[in-house]
C-alpha cells in the first residue's frame, strides 16, 4: 500500500489506518463505501461527477469506524463525549472489550480500564483529541494526545 499523487479519495472502513492518515496529511478526500454505491447509481443515470457536492454527505466522518469508551470522567463529561463520538460517526461503550474498543477516553494512567487497555494495546487518550478532531473536521494523529506512565525516577547515567 503505497500512497501515491494518483490517488483522488480514500474509500475508509475506520479512520485509526496509515492510509487514512496519509490522506489527511495530503488533503485527499476520504469518503465512505456508501459513497461508491451512490456515485455509481448516479452515473448509471445521469453524467456525473465522483466530486459533485451531492455526494458530500459520504464524507467519512470523524469518528468513522471506531468505538470508544471512557474512564476516570465525571456522569456529565461522559455523556458530553458519548454524544461527540456518536454525532460523528462513532460509537460509544461503557464497556471497555479486548476485541472491540478502539480507544479508551481517560484523564490518568491508572485504574483498571487503563490497565486492560494498555495490556490489550488500546490507545488511551485525553478528552481533548475528541474535541479538537471534531474541531479540525478529521480524526487527529493520536500521539500528542496518549496518556502513559510516566516514569518518576531519576535517569541514572
Amino acid at each position: 500500500g503505497v500512497f501515491h499523487d494518483g490517488i483522488t479519495h480514500l474509500i475508509a472502513g475506520n479512520v485509526i489506518s496509515d492510509k487514512y492518515k496519509a490522506a489527511i496529511d495530503t488533503e485527499t478526500p476520504v469518503m465512505t463505501k456508501e459513497w461508491v454505491r451512490e456515485v455509481w447509481k448516479a452515473a448509471s443515470r445521469d453524467n456525473v461527477m465522483a466530486t459533485d457536492p451531492k455526494f458530500l454527505q459520504y464524507k467519512c466522518p470523524v469518528f468513522y469506524g471506531l468505538t470508544v469508551t471512557c474512564s476516570q470522567l465525571s456522569k456529565n463529561d461522559k455523556n458530553l463525549l458519548k454524544k461527540k463520538i456518536e454525532s460523528h460517526g462513532g460509537s460509544y461503550t461503557p464497556e471497555l472489550t479486548m476485541d472491540a474498543t478502539d480507544i479508551l477516553i481517560c484523564v490518568s494512567a491508572d485504574g483498571p480500564k487503563y490497565s486492560h487497555a494498555l495490556k490489550w494495546k488500546i490507545p488511551c487518550l485525553k478528552p481533548d483529541w475528541v474535541f479538537n478532531s471534531v474541531d479540525k473536521g478529521y480524526a487527529l494523529p493520536m500521539d500528542e494526545y496518549k496518556i502513559t506512565r510516566q516514569s518518576n525516577k531519576a535517569s541514572t547515567p
